[in-house]
């Protein structure tokens, strides 16, 4: 026989569960790559991103083959990259052309944006496998080809699963970032820096920033550093602001089941996410401040003292950022005021 066992709040507890599981699962083990089917479409790609990859190589013989190889796959498609390319016998490359790599990158994603998805999937594959030193290399070579996946933000006959492929990709990038704290910074430069600037990737990047936000907890160190992902590609779109009005929308969905408080509502752990996410993007954002205030409010009255003290700190933080870029915004200098207290400036505070 089988034991089973009812409580009032089974959903709560079965995404504690999940996210525990999740959280498990993410540290205890490095995730095995699953198999995947290369169609023939995909093989120029994945041809492509082998030359480009070992252009980088340590070995010098390595490195010009992989210039051989990539000679040959520009001439065998014809795709067209100007005059940076020669087949020659005696060639020497140094072993780290980044310039030439990135000018033969940008005409490659210009003259043959078809191969983007798969080039960018091989490229991942490999970055969790290669040497530290050829990681970087990996991330500076693909920075045309991000800027390419816009293009496929929806399916088409030519390309059946971009969305679902170019969501994967997002999704990748991002478990990489976490996975990856010695190269923080080379993320947020040559990844996020970049594709901020694709108007039609706003969307999904928000919607995986979620996901896997919501795959950890709202309550966790990996949310707090997707939360810093979205405040650098914010302060390159400022179409990122539109965080607000999903929370505000999403909080507006509360309404549709009755609770006695909202933090035991099924849809809390997704609003707990957006706050967290939402904290640093406030902070000097006159631009949010100003076209969101009604939605801050909106979400503030609805929120307030809601939730575990983190919650109330977190509101509490939104709330003073915005003041502070709508105080900020009004004035042409700094703000001193000699009245301040030694605990308002911050000289007991952080002592």
């Amino acid at each position: 026989s089988s034991l089973v066992f009812a409580s009032p709040k089974a959903d709560q507890l079965y995404r504690a569960i999940r996210t525990a599981r999740t959280r498990y699962n993410n540290h205890s083990s490095t995730p095995a790559v699953p198999e995947r089917i290369i169609r023939p479409s995909d093989v120029p790609g994945t041809l492509l991103n082998i030359a480009l990859l070992n252009c980088g190589a340590e070995h010098a013989v390595l490195r010009i083959s992989a210039y051989r190889m990539l000679t040959a796959i520009v001439a065998t498609f014809n795709i067209d990259v100007g005059h940076e390319l020669a087949y020659a016998i005696d060639l020497c490359l140094p072993p780290n052309p980044l310039q030439f790599i990135y000018r033969v990158g940008a005409k490659l994603a210009m003259s043959a944006p078809d191969m983007t998805l798969e080039l960018l999937s091989e490229a991942l594959v490999a970055f969790s496998k290669s040497a530290p030193n050829m990681r970087l290399w990996i991330l500076q070579y693909i920075q045309p080809w991000l800027m390419c996946l816009g293009q496929y933000t929806h399916d088409s006959v030519t390309h059946p699963d971009a969305l679902q492929r170019t969501q994967d990709i997002i999704r990748n990038l991002i478990h990489l970032h976490l996975k990856e704290p010695t190269m923080y910074m080379h993320f947020k430069q040559y990844v996020w820096s970049v594709v901020a600037r694709v108007e039609d990737l706003t969307e999904i990047i928000l919607d995986m920033f979620l996901t896997v936000a919501m795959e950890y907890g709202a309550l966790t160190v990996e949310t707090e550093l997707i939360a810093d992902m979205l405040a650098t590609v914010a302060g390159k779109n400022p179409r990122y602001n539109k965080l607000v009005t999903r929370l505000r929308k999403l909080i507006a969905q509360t309404c549709t089941m009755s609770v006695t408080f909202i933090h035991t509502h099924q849809l809390w752990p997704e609003i707990a996410a957006y706050l967290r996410l939402l904290l640093p993007l406030t902070f000097s954002n006159r631009l949010l401040a100003e076209e969101y205030l009604p939605d801050v409010a909106f979400i503030t009255c609805m929120l307030l003292k809601a939730g575990p003290g983190i919650i109330h700190s977190t509101l509490h933080g939104i709330v003073m950022h915005v003041v502070h870029s709508l105080a900020l915004s009004q004035c042409s200098g700094l703000i001193i005021d000699s009245t301040f207290s030694p605990s308002i400036t911050g000289d007991e505070l952080f002592a």
